[in-house]
């Protein structure tokens, strides 16, 4: 005999999510008291911060990629997530394993900045960052601790958190720039290659600096595809590149004009030919880089301030080579002296140290990495093989190969391979570009272009 009941129970689902997320947020202030009351202010803050980053993250992400014909909303999501949690790591690799680092510096000055402002002794207007270079870290991290107060890991973690929106405005400009490149692709690279998600993710001018050339990288989109806005966003990510690291600001521009230059007109054909537009852009990159070296004054010292030509860039190389060459992964100079050089001092810059040369345990994991990135553009040649075409069709990939091109020559006399896996998170977004360029020119980009004829 069944037995038989007058009702069936049911369970509505809102009413289950509604008890869960009750009761997540009841444990969450259950464990937020009780850290309050044993730990110090340094540590539990962290509790509400990470919580509140995240969800400002998750609805600026979600308001942003909504329209998306790709959407890869829940991609992003995962990537501050990560980003969010490589500050930990970083935190931990930077005072467990090695006991200090640059961002004890910027947290001990930030500290006192924020103390000063709490008793008083300073206005909210001069908490404003007004100075160049290591200064205005200090003073931007000051502003930072006057607001949530002093605390190195919260530092880490607004640092990290500003470092991924340099990632994501990287996305956003491909989206403008290349709108037929591998979308995906491209921000699973940006967003989850270790060495950008692990750098930008402390107290110092990496966070800053990948949100200024994120910045840089969408404004310049925007300008070469006569968008709105663009030259606001140029022109706030120069800024801030100005402030912290002004010669880095001198070579987004020098791509941003050669892009400019071969960006087609309405209706009228391209003025060089397709030889004749290589020719012209391996000659700028040259004369750029050699400006560059010329522009970057304010590293040199004095003696050699009055160096002419060639002895000037050297003398900004050496300079370089000088406050590079310790650490224990020193390397010869790679500067190129002629064009025959430049292949080899390139390599260095983008992909050493590989596997092969790895002779401590920091060295193995950027030779693995560097070489599975070297793997995969031998594996993605035939996307390479349209970087010439595509690049002169929409010039969004020609500033970024022209950025490639003069960085490199401008950072090969790093002779340290520990700075240069730091000092290359500033290139490696607009290099991998071209591993997410489409496998041939569509119709509407490969049609020849037809003079304008007024109706």
């Amino acid at each position: 005999m069944t037995a038989t009941f007058p009702f069936r129970p049911t369970q509505n689902r809102s009413t289950v999510v509604a008890v869960a997320g009750l009761g997540a947020i009841v444990s969450f202030f259950t464990v937020l008291t009780h850290a309050a009351n044993s730990w110090d202010y340094e540590r539990w803050m962290v509790l509400v911060l990470a919580p509140l980053l995240f969800v400002i993250g998750a609805a600026i992400i979600a308001a942003v990629t909504r329209r998306d014909e790709t959407r890869l909303t829940g991609l992003l999501l995962t990537a501050l997530a990560v980003k969010m949690a490589a500050s930990f790591v970083r935190y931990f690799v930077s005072f467990s394993l090695y006991g200090s680092g640059d961002s004890l510096r910027y947290d001990t000055i930030a500290t006192e900045i924020a103390n000063q402002f709490h008793r008083g002794e300073s206005t909210l207007s001069s908490l404003l960052p007004v100075d160049q270079g290591t200064p205005f870290v200090d003073e931007f991290a000051g502003l930072i601790y006057a607001a949530m107060g002093p605390s190195r890991l919260g530092g880490f973690l607004v640092f990290s958190w500003i470092g991924f929106w340099g990632l994501f405005l990287f996305h956003r400009a491909l989206l403008v720039g290349v709108p037929a490149a591998d979308q995906r692709r491209y921000t699973m690279l940006v967003c989850f290659l270790p060495s950008l998600v692990f750098w930008p993710s402390s107290i110092g001018k990496e966070a800053v600096m990948m949100f200024s050339l994120g910045c840089c990288a969408l404004g310049a989109a925007r300008v070469i595809e006569r968008r709105r806005g663009g030259w606001i966003s140029l022109g706030a990510g120069l800024v801030v590149a100005y402030m912290v690291r002004p010669h880095v600001g001198v070579v987004v521009l020098a791509g941003l004009i050669v892009a400019l230059m071969f960006r087609r007109r309405p209706g009228r054909s391209p003025v060089f030919g397709p030889v004749g537009r290589v020719v012209t852009v391996a000659v700028m990159v040259a004369v750029l880089a050699f400006v560059l070296g010329r522009a970057v004054d304010r590293l040199l010292p004095y003696q050699a301030q009055h160096a002419t030509g060639i002895g000037a860039v050297g003398a900004v190389l050496d300079r370089a080579e000088a406050g590079t060459d310790d650490g224990g992964s020193q390397i010869d100079r790679p500067s190129p002296n002629n064009p025959l050089e430049y292949p080899k001092s390139s390599f260095t810059v983008l992909f050493r140290p590989t596997i092969l040369e790895a002779r401590s345990l920091s060295n193995v994991a950027a030779g693995l990495e560097t070489t599975g990135l070297l793997a995969c553009f031998v594996l993605g040649w035939r996307r390479l093989r349209t970087a010439a075409s595509s690049a002169f069709h929409q010039p969004y990939i020609l500033f970024c190969l022209v950025y490639t091109a003069v960085f490199t020559f401008a950072w090969s006399a790093f002779a340290n391979l520990g700075a240069l896996a730091r000092q290359r998170v500033q290139v490696w977004p607009f290099l991998l570009i071209l591993l997410a360029l489409p496998l041939a020119l569509g119709a509407r980009d490969a049609r020849p272009v037809q003079r304008f004829i007024p109706r």
